[in-house]
């Protein structure tokens, strides 16, 4: 909605009420003067400065020296904390890459911004992110990306000159040779030499807005063959070595484009923000990766802000922070310190004041979007933190940070957290701006997503019971699902199914396992229960997919049941348009079906989509 697309629309709006405040209030606001003076005052002092953000993906603080790892790991990052603030307290409001990223360049939760998922939908161009305010004040802007889970298509290029990330999927290769696999991600060396080589390019008399994101540390771990084996990949607890070892190979890039910098004088008027979008499980709470659950191991992060050299005030060097801090927090921090309003945004400027019993919004849904599982919610501030879903829980995270002790609070005691987080449900949102490319999709799920490709209209609030199963108490059930899968796809179906079935009458809105089931169905010729699976996807779990009305209208017309299936395969065409599988089937459908018309229709975008 535009009143999310206009900041200077909200300033004004702000201004002119306190002003009206002031005047009713009279004296007893010097405080407040004071504390606007202030901000106006060091407001004034950023338009010129450049700004370097750099997003660590799936980075736990205490995989960084500079956050409590045993031994240097991360020279690099922790020079960049030595020179500026590390904030200790600082969370993820959702452990997903692609929403969580949205939330630092917008500055809005998910429920706002409107992407909750990887690969669940597009961002609003309604949006303002901080790349548009950069764009809008003569910045040259450019984004270099790891994966394509932060393709341009999802919307986060709004803003950006220059946005480069892999192509993933299949792409037409020269005249005469097949089609090409393109890699989904690439490593931190090659984001760093797209990066040096956009700023060898620019207009060194104009500021820069520059993003760089990292996917190293990301499964499956394939650390640069001539980085060498360190002891120091060992010393961790917590962490696997090859984790590590993923870090300290992505901190070496890094530096090397803060060497860069340094080199050609560029640092010393650049601001930069250092981050992780989310953390990882390495077993925790019995969560392997990331996406499910929301405890520490993946919503607590890293994250650094330093100030420039040439900064006019007070750098706070070498400063460790306590306040509670979230990733939207990171786009009204530098628009402030930019000069500019961030408009209505959920987050706060980090150099500001903030409130000591100030909380922050967290969630994941990625478990009832693919699983069938509840969806988790949460408020976090700095005394406990609360987990909404079939199976309530608060922590006291701060003197139990593995949170390994539920701990019984009243509704009272609770009413604060429940308010936080209807607080956010009830702000204006954002709404998707369209769907994702099927093709996409696939180079997601190559990435280890499961990326349905789910409505994000047909969600729960964050406070909605749903009477789902907790994830907590799946996770057995889930890896006898995962061995299942691995059963069918070596070919041994009679031995999949029944465990695919056990696992559907503990857990029936498992869409990821009844689309295995249905697979198995198809393979063994059991083409009418095969329907009933997949219309069972869509008439019982979460979200309107593409892929599952194609496979339905594949096995309908397979069946002669063509009326049907021409309406499933419309469907798979209307939420994925122009996808040449989806076509061909559709094709033949209505070719089978005597529509010939209609067949002629299809087979001309189908040439035209295959021309191009």
């Amino acid at each position: 909605m535009n009143s999310l697309r206009s900041p200077r629309a909200h300033a004004a709006h702000r201004l002119a009420l306190s002003i009206s405040l002031l005047a009713a209030l009279g004296s007893s606001a010097c405080g407040k003067k004071e504390e606007e003076a202030e901000r106006s005052s060091r407001a004034g002092e950023g338009p010129g400065f450049s700004v370097l953000v750099l997003t660590l993906d799936t980075t736990r603080p205490e995989a960084l020296s500079c956050f409590g790892m045993s031994a240097t790991t991360t020279p690099n990052l922790d020079a960049l904390a030595g020179e500026g603030i590390a904030f200790d307290r600082a969370f993820a409001p959702v452990p997903i890459t692609l929403p969580a990223h949205v939330s630092l360049w917008t500055g809005l939760y998910p429920p706002r911004h409107g992407l909750r998922e990887n690969g669940q939908g597009v961002l609003s161009p309604e949006a303002t992110t901080l790349a548009e305010l950069c764009r809008d004040h003569r910045y040259q802007t450019g984004a270099f990306v790891g994966a394509v889970v932060l393709d341009p298509s999802f919307g986060l290029a709004q803003g950006f000159d220059v946005y480069d990330a892999p192509k993933g999927g299949r792409h037409a290769g020269p005249p005469g040779q097949e089609d090409q696999e393109q890699a989904a991600e690439r490593p931190a060396r090659e984001v760093v030499d797209g990066a040096l080589a956009w700023l060898a390019r620019r207009d060194p008399e104009r500021p820069f807005l520059l993003w760089c994101h990292f996917y190293d540390p990301h499964t499956p771990y394939e650390a640069p063959a001539d980085l060498p084996s360190s002891a120091v990949d060992l010393l961790s607890p917590t962490l696997p070595p090859e984790y590590v070892r993923e870090v300290r190979g992505m901190d070496l890039e890094l530096g090397r484009l803060l060497d860069a910098l340094r080199a050609d004088g560029t640092f010393a008027r650049t601001i930069v923000v250092a981050a992780s979008d989310h953390g990882e499980s390495f077993g925790e709470h019995g969560e392997r990766g990331h996406g499910i659950l929301c405890h520490g191991a993946t919503l607590h992060v890293p994250l650094i802000l330093r100030l420039p050299e040439s900064w006019p005030g007070d750098r706070r060097v070498g400063a460790r922070s306590q306040a509670i801090a979230s990733l939207v927090d990171v786009f009204p921090t530098l628009a402030r310190v930019l000069g500019w309003s961030p408009g209505d945004v959920d987050g706060l400027d980090l150099l500001g004041s903030i409130p000591s019993d100030r909380g922050v919004y967290f969630e994941s849904i990625s478990g009832y979007l693919s699983y069938g599982w509840s969806p988790l919610s949460g408020w976090l501030d700095a005394s406990g933190k609360y987990v909404h879903g079939t199976e309530p829980a608060f922590y006291d995270w701060v003197s139990d940070p593995a949170e390994a002790e539920r701990l019984s609070r009243s509704d009272e005691e609770l009413g604060r957290y429940r308010t936080g987080m209807a607080g956010v449900a009830s702000r204006p949102s954002l709404s998707s701006a369209g769907a994702v490319d099927e093709d996409l999709l696939e180079d997601l799920r190559g990435l280890g997503y499961a990326a349905l490709g789910s409505d994000p209209s047909k969600l729960p609030g964050p406070l909605d019971p749903t009477g789902l199963p907790a994830p907590e108490t799946m996770w057995e059930l889930h890896d006898e699902a995962v061995r299942a899968l691995v059963l069918a796809q070596q070919g041994s179906i009679a031995e999949a199914e029944p465990i695919f079935r056990r696992v559907l009458e503990l857990n029936p809105k498992n869409a990821f396992v009844l689309e295995q089931l249905a697979i198995c169905q198809v393979q063994t010729g059991r083409l009418p229960d095969a329907a009933e699976t997949l219309g069972r996807i869509l008439r019982e779990t979460a979200g309107d997919h593409p892929r599952i009305w194609f496979r339905l209208g594949a096995v309908l017309r397979s069946q002669g049941k063509l009326d049907e299936a021409v309406q499933a395969l419309r469907r798979a065409d209307d939420l994925a348009p122009n996808r040449a599988q989806y076509l061909r089937e559709l094709f033949s459908a209505l070719k089978d079906a005597g529509k010939e018309k209609e067949a002629n229709a299809v087979g001309k975008r189908l040439a035209a989509l295959t021309k191009g």
